[in-house]
């Protein structure tokens, strides 16, 4: 398990032009941003191009296209428990019957090209600890 001292900081962007004037003043310390599935500008997606971000994303897609790491629901195993509860309908039980149930399952996906163009170093332990690793 690992531990970090993060500040958690929420900023809502309207138009584009905010965004960009927003991520050039994130840029001037060191911040992780996590953008939301809306925000997939190209200022928060360019690692080589400035300003340089660390964004960590809610899509592995994110991290194929050159973002530092994505960190979500493994979609495959929502869809699997899903598939379990249209299972219970088919077999008569009432759809309000079963419990609500939160995501078990997270996916940890991280570029490892794309962290020393941002100036990281990534652990090794987290590294061993990720599902997945692109270039």
């Amino acid at each position: 398990m690992f531990r970090l001292a993060i500040k958690l900081i929420r900023v809502a962007f309207r138009e584009a032009s905010e965004t960009e004037r927003g991520i050039e003043e994130l840029a001037r310390q060191p911040n992780v941003v996590r953008p939301g599935h809306r925000s997939a500008s190209r200022a928060d997606r360019d690692p080589g191009g400035p300003p340089r971000i660390a964004g960590i994303y809610p899509f592995r897609f994110f991290v194929t296209i050159g973002g530092l790491a994505s960190y979500w629901v493994d979609r495959r195993d929502q869809f699997r428990r899903a598939a379990v509860y249209v299972a219970r309908d088919f077999k008569g039980e009432s759809p309000g019957d079963p419990p609500v149930q939160t995501p078990i399952k997270f996916e940890l996906l991280i570029n490892v090209q794309t962290a020393p163009m941002l100036g990281l170093a990534v652990p090794p332990s987290l590294l061993a600890s990720a599902d997945g690793m692109t270039e």
